[in-house]
């Protein structure tokens, strides 16, 4: 691919090379593109005609996956950690709110006198245990739910039924009903 310019983005072998900053924003449509759902062939036809490249899909595709692969990476790393912290200010959380129903409840002791006869009195005594704030039990539900999204505890278990091979235990068969209607009258 020859240009009569002698420095139009070209090496003097004749092969196209961009720029760094013709990378960064190259790289940018891309990702751009990527996220409301173009494909490669799609993109690189769009940068081609933007910057009158003529290069092929796979050499955006290439140049995407060398940009996503390490931020993938570490967007995995990064996510164990966010879970991890997250955990653990959720355990934090917990005790704070037990902590506290617990502060809220107590005994409550009410002593109360009765005149039996002009000498005699007596004391009744009532004990019995208050509750406590509910709110802080309703919190610590709210967070035992989030800790068991997070450790995917509450997530649902494929089951698989197979036979003593591994394989299904029914093999369907989609038959057209002109077929059975067929079949039934040559029966007859």
């Amino acid at each position: 691919m020859k240009t009569t310019n002698k420095n139009n983005g070209m090496r003097e072998r004749g092969e196209q090379f961009r720029t760094e900053i013709q990378l960064a924003e190259d790289l940018a449509l891309l990702c751009e593109k990527r996220k409301i759902g173009w494909s490669y062939r799609r993109i690189g036809a769009h940068i081609n005609s933007i910057r009158d490249y003529e290069l092929d899909h796979v050499i955006y595709y290439r140049q995407y996956m060398a940009f996503v692969s390490p931020v993938l990476k570490q967007a995995a790393a990064d996510k164990d950690e966010l879970i991890n912290i997250q955990l653990s200010e959720i355990e934090e959380l917990k005790t704070e709110a037990l902590n506290s129903w617990y502060e809220s409840k107590g005994e409550k002791l009410i002593t109360t006198t009765k005149n039996v006869s002009d000498e005699e009195i007596e004391e009744v005594k009532k004990e019995w245990e208050e509750v406590g704030n509910v709110s802080y039990l309703t919190l610590y539900e709210k967070l035992m739910v989030r800790e068991s999204k997070l450790l995917g505890l509450d997530a649902p278990t494929k089951q698989e039924v197979t036979g003593a091979d591994g394989k299904d235990l029914f093999n369907f068969e989609i038959v057209p009903a002109s077929r059975y209607v067929r079949e039934s009258k040559n029966t007859d």
